[in-house]
């Protein structure tokens, strides 16, 4: 209510010329909107008890690129990790999962799904790598012992 008052008072001030001023046909002075809230006629005003809804600030959330190249390559490298003791299937998971975190981060630079799907499969490649290199030196290792055991004469 006192808002009100001062508001046409205001308004007042602005409209009138002072006692000692003389307008001589000028336009009138430019109002200058009052400092602080401004209350709104109470015709314009919402019911009581109800909720205004704010306009909303800033600017339109954008659309998030899908992502789901970047995750699957993700999912198959941390397979490829888990599955190191299965060197066959290992490979093949790694290198799929390789090729799709690869060309999931030539279409969306920003992705870390597609750049943690590139090293989680590079991660599970080489430890199935390892593994097969292992597993190869270890059976030509028990390979040559076995035969020069049994040739020796000391399996008779």
């Amino acid at each position: 209510m006192q808002d009100e008052q001062n508001n046409s008072a205001f308004e007042d001030k602005q409209t009138a010329p002072a006692s000692g001023e003389q307008n001589n046909g000028a336009a009138p002075a430019e109002q200058v909107p009052p400092a602080g809230p401004v209350m709104l006629p109470a015709d314009q005003m919402p019911p009581a008890g109800q909720y205004v809804p704010m306009p909303p600030y800033g600017f339109p959330p954008q659309p998030k690129k899908p992502q789901g190249m970047g995750i699957a390559s993700m999912v198959l490298g941390i397979c490829s990790i888990v599955l190191f003791f299965l060197p066959i299937i290992d490979m093949a998971v790694g290198v799929v999962g390789l090729v799709l975190g690869i060309v999931a981060r030539s279409k969306d630079r920003e992705g870390g799904f597609s750049l943690a799907g590139i090293i989680t499969s590079s991660v599970g490649l080489l430890v199935g790598l390892l593994v097969v290199v292992l597993l190869f030196g270890l059976l030509g290792t028990l390979g040559n012992l076995f035969y020069s055991n049994f040739y020796s004469g000391m399996w008779y």
